[in-house]
């Protein structure tokens, strides 16, 4: 018999996708599979087309749990799996037919401890392929390792892992953290493997058309979340051997992205993201690393200068006029996009 892949789906309010993604997985060419979907806690229509589909497909297991997270949900599915591989898909992203049966062929004539997928990323702005694994045929986890703390290598989807591992190691995902867990997780796995591999296809559909603005969520909380996330990387890394030069630039390049995408916020006011830009610059962690913030990028040179010179007001406007000019660009380009 062939190798059983567990594939889990946390589900909270997914009606709009959620069928596509069903559909997607049981017609699957690799057919020796179960699907874990976690309903946490939906208030939609979420768990009566889980149930329609269950009356087409035995192989659809379903489970209800009050919210709790994405992390929760994603260890309650690890909890039930059964699989000798690991897949996890988002509610609202979908795959194409062959998805699981080249990862699997890769995993079992690679020999390696995971294995990772270009994807298909779904925007507004159209359909463009991506991959952060143009490596050698095979890696080393300290490759891996590296290679995953850059763009959405980190993420838990277009990846197939190996359970045994997962057990062995007593892996889960933290449920206190809210954002990134996906991340400290991947991390702690590779951690744990000898080489990784990937499959030069784009077999994953990445949907952003449902993505909410982070906005709402930016407090207090939000950015102790990040906090977290960047000392588990640090730990990780420095556990893995990862020299400490590279692992500060890594967490350098982290905490700079962040602040200036908080900065071009399009919903945020002057008052805002002034408070904002206070509390986190006076953080000492992030105080820590101030000194080793750079750019190549002329555009992006003046965020630096402000940042390291604790010029915040002029930190602010900088970043309410550069949003407003990215705005207007895209909005040109949408514009020529609608006129072709």
């Amino acid at each position: 018999m062939s190798t059983k892949v567990s594939i889990i789906v946390p589900v909270y309010n997914a009606e709009k996708y959620l069928e596509f993604c069903i559909e997607s997985i049981i017609n699957q060419s690799y057919s020796n599979i179960e699907i874990l979907v976690v309903n946490d806690g939906s208030i939609d229509k979420s768990e009566s087309i889980v149930q329609e589909f269950q009356k087409k497909d035995k192989r659809i297991k379903y489970y209800y749990q009050i919210n709790s997270g994405p992390a929760d949900a994603r260890n309650t599915g690890l909890m039930h799996a059964t699989g000798d591989y690991i897949a996890f898909i988002d509610a609202d992203d979908k795959v194409e037919q062959n998805y699981i049966l080249l990862l699997v062929k890769k995993m079992e004539t690679s020999n390696s401890d995971l294995i990772c997928s270009g994807y298909k990323d779904v925007s507004q702005f159209g359909i463009k392929i991506h991959s952060d694994f143009n490596l050698s045929d095979t890696n080393s986890a300290k490759r891996m390792l590296l290679t995953m703390c850059e763009g959405t290598g980190g993420v838990l989807w277009s990846k197939l892992f190996k359970r045994n591992l997962i057990e062995q190691h007593r892996l889960k995902l933290k449920s206190e953290l809210f954002m990134c867990e996906d991340l400290v997780f991947v991390l702690e796995y590779a951690s744990n493997c000898e080489c990784f591999t990937y499959i030069d296809e784009f077999q994953y559909h990445y949907n952003r058309l449902n993505q909410n603005s982070i906005s709402a969520k930016i407090n207090i909380e939000y950015l102790e979340n990040y906090l977290t996330v960047w000392k588990q990387i640090e730990k990780i890394l420095f556990k893995s051997n990862i020299e400490k030069s590279t692992v500060k630039k890594i967490i350098s390049r982290k905490i700079q992205s962040l602040i200036i995408s908080l900065l071009e916020l399009p919903e945020n006011t002057y008052h805002t993201s002034y408070t904002l830009m206070t509390n986190l610059l006076n953080e000492p962690y992030i105080k820590a690393y101030k000194d080793k913030f750079t750019t190549v990028h002329y555009l992006y040179k003046p965020y630096i200068y402000f940042i390291k010179l604790n010029y915040l007001k002029m930190l602010v406007l900088y970043g309410i006029y550069f949003s407003k000019v990215k705005r207007i660009k895209r909005e040109l380009i949408d514009r020529k996009k609608v006129i072709v």
